[in-house]
């Protein structure tokens, strides 16, 4: 058994208090008997609270007694006989030992209880702090994951055979911008990958197009942040193009009605 931890628990300190519950008092006087650093540092908790109590030792104010016989008579709740016999019984309780005593014990509990009370409180600060950097951190991972899986993505596209890569420009509204789709024309199959755009509000949504036969097709919505992402298959193509839409997008048969940001040639 680690003595030295179990000292550290506290429980030393409520026990010569007198605060344990029957279960404790039992473990306690069962340890005391088989180690002597336990027992010594009972004896010596015990020292300190007999010091302490002389150290604030309160002598009851004069004429007390006579003050609460007096009451007592007032109010008939005992007869006077009867009264004195019970002060006299009670006299050994309020010396002013027992009244420090009780004082200390409380001084001791609350300077316990502030002292447990704070390392708990740092205890969970520091475990609330770990578990926001555990939380960030497996953030992060998630995120690296998945760029690390789009990269992969759009490399094997690149190296097909099969794929068109069409590098779409910023229009005048936004000259930065840049994005790039790989379109498989044998399968029809649209990937979008996303350099720049700005930043859009909840209420909207950026939206591809495909140019057919001089028409606007929908090519599907997509948000930012995403990576690679495959949209709608579109077949004979001669151009893409990416819009600022109102949430959910608009259709083929009303086209664009946003500002174009991105356009790009097959």
């Amino acid at each position: 058994m680690d003595t030295n931890q179990y000292i550290e628990s506290g429980i030393l300190e409520t026990y010569v208090m007198g605060l344990c519950s029957d279960t404790e008092n039992q473990e306690v006087e069962k340890l005391i008997s088989q180690y002597s650093t336990i027992a010594t540092e009972v004896d010596t908790l015990r020292d300190k609270l007999e010091d302490y109590a002389s150290l604030h030792a309160i002598t009851p104010p004069f004429g007390l007694k006579n003050r609460i016989l007096a009451t007592l008579e007032t109010q008939n709740l005992i007869d006077k006989p009867a009264a004195k016999q019970m002060l006299l019984l009670a006299k050994p309780l309020i010396k002013p030992w027992h009244i420090a005593a009780g004082v200390s014990v409380l001084a001791m509990s609350a300077a316990f209880n502030v002292y447990f009370y704070n390392n708990w409180k740092q205890s969970e600060t520091a475990l609330s702090s770990l578990q926001a950097e555990n939380t960030r951190m497996a953030g992060n991972l998630d995120i690296q994951k998945a760029s690390y899986t789009a990269l992969n993505q759009e490399f094997a596209l690149v190296q097909s055979a099969e794929i068109k890569k069409i590098t779409l420009a910023g229009t005048p509204a936004s000259p930065s911008s840049s994005a790039k789709v790989y379109w498989n024309n044998s399968k029809n199959e649209v990937y979008l990958s996303v350099v720049d755009l700005p930043q859009i509000k909840e209420n909207q949504q950026y939206q591809l197009w495909a140019i057919v036969d001089g028409k606007p097709v929908d090519a599907g919505i997509f948000n930012l942040g995403t990576g690679l992402v495959q949209l709608k298959n579109i077949s004979n193509a001669s151009a893409f193009a990416i819009s600022l839409e109102a949430k959910g997008g608009s259709t083929t048969q009303a086209g664009p009605k946003g500002t174009i940001y991105l356009m790009g040639a097959v």
